[in-house]
């Protein structure tokens, strides 16, 4: 009987021990999951160094800039030095953090705005498509690697100004 009274005992604190170990190895994921923050636009595909940027607005002709040393030049459709502001307004497209996400599989991308009536900008080779506003939350959808976003962007305005917004004064 005493015999059998201690294996519980060693069982239920084994048992516990496991509970313990599972339940820190969760809080420890959580912690390093929160350090890293919100997952954002910036895709690793982008590169460290950005080299080009294109955008193309419905009706209108592309933007393409690209880097020269520190400045960067507009190629297209004018030849002209791109505005320095308008271009860190534009690169914080990248650091937006990443609300929803949802598969693109089987969806109509109209109905997001992310059709051919989308504007579309392309830092080196990643290209991202801006649709509508969300009319609950208010957030965008963004198309990225066949993946729809939410996103809280501030760049949408200056995209709408065209090759206007981005020529240095």
């Amino acid at each position: 009987m005493q015999q059998s009274g201690t294996n519980k005992r060693r069982y239920i604190n084994l048992l516990l021990f496991i509970v313990v170990l599972l339940l820190s190895w969760l809080v420890y994921l959580q912690l390093q999951k929160d350090q890293r923050g919100p997952d954002t636009l910036y895709s690793d595909k982008v590169g460290d160094l950005m080299r080009s940027i294109s955008i193309k607005l419905p009706d209108q002709p592309i933007i393409s800039m690209q880097a020269d040393g520190a400045d960067w030049l507009i190629t297209q459709p004018v030849k002209a030095k791109a505005s320095t502001k308008a271009l860190q307004q534009l690169t914080t497209l990248l650091a937006e953090p990443i609300q929803a996400e949802y598969s693109s599989a089987g969806k109509q991308l109209e109905d997001f705005g992310l059709g051919d009536s989308a504007i579309r900008v392309r830092f080196n080779e990643v290209e991202y498509a801006l649709g509508k506003l969300n009319p609950v939350n208010h957030y965008r959808y963004v198309l990225v690697d066949e993946r729809i976003l939410l996103v809280n962007e501030v760049v949408y305005e200056l995209l709408g100004r065209g090759i206007n917004g981005f020529i240095e004064e």
